[in-house]
């Protein structure tokens, strides 16, 4: 008899359960996952603390989206082996699935500390994330496993750069992601693109080669070339390019994109704004042709319309400081002082704001009409140290004179009447 895990065993029945989980894995392997359920389920009859078993168990479950019974057997598994960090990662997945998103994050939080060559764990975690529209947040998790050298985090990471506006935090990444995988033309192409935000022809021109030895087709250098031609303002050139790629990828993001810009470029602002609303409905996970349609509505003076397409924008993409920014200006120009409030505040939040951004949201706080939902205090606060930088801007200190006045803080109040 051998005792194992508190069960008492034969000898035979040991092999029983290898037996069982290679049966498991064989039908596993060949995609009978009905058959594979039923092989792992025999073998934790024989032995239930059997750990590859029971994660397996979990895989099977997992991919028949059966995500309740996924989680038990993770959990069962998790509780035999702690230092299972495959296993954290893989509850962490469920997790996600069963929409438990804080308990999911300390899943793979575990799954990271144990084995820090999991990136898989780093990758899903800022994908979970992303979904939420924590970017920033997603960022600084992909930033961990920088020293891992995997691939797929840099480009990932240097994707979230890009669509934030971070162009040259986006290129380091995408030239250590070229690196590592030499091979892949997205990282490539993606580089490119970069460069050319950048405004750093030359260097684009070198990254091109890299695209076209991988690209056999040639399609994705024509196109890039057609976006170089546009940013040294080879407008026809470039329009007869992208005229071409359109004709063979109607619904190519990237062309609708650089259709939309010579469109703009040349003063055609509606047919502008239709590009750049189509290129937005083809991928509605990218913000750069949702913003450039806002850009061209408030060009076009539709300023209820770029706000309305501002305020979807920001379900999905809460802490985007481009969108943040928009809500705040355009409502406080239009008089709803205490939305300006809110999307001011929440753009402070989000990243290091410019000076107006703090006096607008400020005088948003103290011009609300509406006396329950007035900040006083807050608005002071963001007012004042702006008092001597704008000493022109009347409305911020007549306004911020009053607050004082309000608040009886007279010593404050005689300096800013002596700037009026």
């Amino acid at each position: 008899m051998i005792l194992l895990g508190g069960v008492l065993l034969t000898a035979c029945g040991l092999k029983d359960v290898e037996y069982y989980h290679a049966a498991g894995v064989k039908a596993e392997m060949a995609g009978k996952t009905s058959e594979a359920v039923a092989a792992y389920t025999e073998a934790l009859k024989l032995l239930p603390e059997h750990y590859p078993s029971l994660f397996n168990l979990g895989n099977m479950h997992y991919l028949g989206k059966n995500w309740k019974e996924a989680r038990r057997q993770y959990v069962k598994a998790i509780i035999e082996k702690t230092n299972a960090s495959d296993a954290w990662c893989n509850l962490g997945l469920t997790y996600v699935r069963l929409k438990e998103r804080d308990k999911a994050y300390a899943c793979f939080q575990n799954a990271w500390n144990l084995d820090r060559t999991n990136t898989t764990a780093l990758l899903a975690h800022a994908g979970s994330l992303v979904e939420e529209g924590k970017t920033s947040d997603a960022i600084a998790v992909l930033e961990k496993g920088k020293k891992a050298k995997d691939g797929r985090i840099f480009f990932n990471l240097g994707m979230l750069l890009y669509e934030s506006g971070e162009f040259l935090k986006a290129d380091d990444a995408f030239r250590t992601a070229c690196g590592v995988l030499a091979d892949d033309l997205k990282a490539a192409i993606m580089r490119v693109r970069c460069l050319i935000k950048l405004d750093k022809e030359a260097d684009a021109r070198v990254a091109l080669d890299a695209v076209k030895k991988l690209d056999s087709s040639g399609i994705q250098t024509a196109l890039l070339q057609a976006e170089l031609d546009f940013m040294r303002g080879q407008l026809d050139q470039s329009e007869k390019a992208v005229r071409e790629h359109l004709d063979l990828f109607p619904d190519s993001q990237a062309g609708l994109l650089l259709s939309g810009e010579i469109a703009a470029r040349r003063g055609n602002l509606e047919l502008a704004l239709a590009r750049f609303s189509r290129a937005a409905q083809v991928d509605y996970r990218s913000k750069e042709a949702a913003l450039r349609a806002v850009d061209i509505l408030f060009t076009l003076k539709r300023i209820d319309m770029a706000r309305d397409r501002l305020s979807v924008l920001v379900r999905s993409f809460p802490e985007d400081v481009r969108i943040l920014d928009g809500l705040m200006r355009v409502y406080f120009q239009q008089g709803y002082y205490d939305k300006a409030a809110q999307y001011g505040e929440r753009r402070i939040t989000a990243g290091k704001p410019a000076h107006d951004v703090s006096v607008i949201t400020g005088l948003s706080h103290l011009m609300n009409e509406d006396v329950s939902r007035r900040r006083v205090d807050r608005g002071i606060e963001l007012l004042w140290p702006h008092r001597n930088a704008e000493p022109r801007n009347r409305l911020m200190l007549r306004y911020l004179y009053g607050a004082l006045v309000e608040k009886k803080d007279a010593k404050r109040a005689a300096e800013i009447r002596n700037l009026l």
